[in-house]
């Protein structure tokens, strides 16, 4: 019989030579990644980044790598360099170019450190920003228009004293989301060109200078969500369009020259949260159109020029009110029980309290509207700040104790430098006598001017209002509503403290609203 023969001690010398092979081959691979050169930032970027930060005197913090590549550490680590004072000024870079050889800076924030001058000529070499953020600063002189080109998705320039037109070429920002640039010293008209950021979700443009109609073209905007447009000198009717943005949640208005009415078509706006308009030039507008906006939680609509019944309105829709202000309107008829129902409501506009509670509006209601009014602006603070100590938290409760105590002085915005000291006890008494509590105690209109100019003697203000009085005795009430912040990613959560100076969060005992009953 022929013996078979066995090949098992080939197949072992096999294996081993194939384990061998592999094993070779990882180390080879493993010395090639090793040979391979690390990352490093496009050498032009780190030119123009060091000319940038050099013009505005600005030092890189700690945690930046100064003697190596900028584009290391915290700029490609997981860090979130938004609302990080610790990393300011801070960047991110994109470091998968070029088989993830070289690095680009796609993120520079430089916030709230007061560089003073103008955006440089070198920022143009950044040609991979897609998130610029330079918020509250002093920067002079026009935008370049060189921004235009950028791959840019979040654009914040709020708070400087920037100027000149707004250049079209921002209009090519066609993958913008957020653009923020409120509070500037613009001029002319707002570039029908931004009607092309069709992605566009946050709309920050309040107080920036704009004058003019409002663009036609912004009916493009479908996706906005946020859209302030307050404080410029924007004409023309309010825009019919407006109603067709149906994605908006936060719509200001405020401010302007718009003329009336308010568009029916504003009913179509069910996502909105908070609706503001406010200054209206003429027109008869209706209150009709806000029984479909069904999910606010704000709603102003001071001096709209709106001719309505106020019983004629069923509130009850709007459960989530939480603050409704439609002082300095032609509305009649009582405070219906739809309104006193409202659970959530902590504030109801700058009404007297004889109006707020029993719904009699008489003519010294708007006397009593200025001397809140008055009585912020001395103080340079709303009526409510809930950051404050106690005795400070309500403006009014703080300025009697400090009027009894003949402290009323102490009262004054902190920080004005110099101030009449005369003429700031003027105005804090012509608030205080504008806020009586009876409506037969406020002076006319005519008085409170004389006495504002000098040409009567003030009046002494004898009786603190029996509505402080109440509310000090029942210990207050921490429901009130507290001022609307900027919300939204923007180029870091910067844009959230862009707040306006609001004075719309008053205690509901300055405002007569302590709806016991509710």
């Amino acid at each position: 019989m022929r013996r078979r023969c066995s090949d098992g001690g080939h197949g072992g010398h096999r294996a081993q030579l194939l384990w061998f092979l592999l094993a070779c081959s990882w180390v080879a691979a493993a010395r090639a990644q090793a040979q391979k050169p690390a990352a490093r930032t496009d050498p032009v970027e780190v030119a123009a980044l060091n000319a940038i930060l050099g013009r505005w005197g600005t030092k890189p913090p700690e945690t930046w790598n100064t003697t190596g590549d900028p584009c290391s550490g915290t700029a490609v680590d997981d860090t979130n360099i938004d609302d990080n004072p610790v990393v300011n000024p801070g960047i991110k870079c994109d470091c998968s170019d070029k088989n993830s050889t070289v690095c680009h800076i796609v993120k520079l924030r430089v916030y709230a450190l007061n560089v003073v001058g103008q955006i440089p000529a070198e920022l143009e070499n950044l040609t991979h920003l897609a998130n610029l953020n330079l918020m509250q600063n002093y920067l002079t002189g026009p935008v370049p228009s060189f921004i235009g080109k950028f791959p840019m998705q979040y654009l914040s320039l709020a708070i400087n004293p920037l100027s000149g037109p707004l250049p079209k070429e921002l209009g090519n920002l066609t993958n913008l989301i957020s653009l923020g640039i409120s509070l500037n010293n613009f001029t002319g008209k707002l570039p029908e060109e931004l009607g092309n950021l069709t992605k566009l979700e946050q709309l920050y443009i309040d107080s920036s200078g704009f004058s003019g109609p409002f663009p036609l073209t912004f009916s493009k905007l479908k996706n906005l969500k946020i859209m302030w447009i307050s404080d410029n000198d924007f004409t023309g009717k309010i825009p019919d369009f407006i109603g067709s943005l149906t994605n908006l949640e936060d719509l200001r208005l405020q401010g302007n020259s718009f003329q009336g009415p308010i568009p029916a078509s504003f009913s179509k706006l069910t996502k909105l949260t908070s609706l503001r308009i406010g200054d209206i030039v003429n027109g008869s507008s209706s209150l009709s159109f806000i029984s479909n906006l069904t999910s606010l939680n704000v709603l102003i609509l001071r001096n709209c020029k709106i001719f309505d019944n106020l019983e004629a309105v069923n509130f009850t829709k709007l459960a989530g009110l939480t603050l409704l202000d439609l002082s300095f309107n032609n509305i009649t008829g009582e405070v219906p029980q739809s309104i006193l129902n409202l659970n959530n409501l902590g504030y109801f506009g700058y009404l007297a309290p004889e109006y707020a509670m029993r719904g009699h509006l008489t003519e010294k209601a708007d006397v009593f509207a200025f001397g809140v009014v008055a009585l912020e602006t001395v103080a340079g603070r709303s009526n409510t700040d809930n950051s404050l100590e106690n005795e400070k938290i309500y403006l009014f409760e703080w300025a009697w104790g400090l009027y009894e105590r003949e402290q009323a002085i102490g009262i004054v915005d902190p920080k004005l430098d110099e101030f009449d000291s005369e003429e700031a006890f003027r105005v804090i008494s012509v608030a205080l006598l504008c806020t009586q509590g009876s409506p037969h105690q406020r002076p006319p209109m005519s008085r409170v001017m004389a006495i504002l100019t000098g040409d009567i003697e003030i009046t002494e203000v004898v009786t603190k209002p029996s509505y402080i009085t109440e509310w000090q005795l029942r210990g207050g009430n921490s429901s009130y509503v507290s001022s609307t912040n900027y919300s939204g990613s923007t180029a870091g959560g910067e844009l959230r403290e862009q707040r306006e100076i609001d004075p719309l969060t008053l205690s509901p005992a300055i405002t007569g609203v302590a709806y016991n009953g509710r």
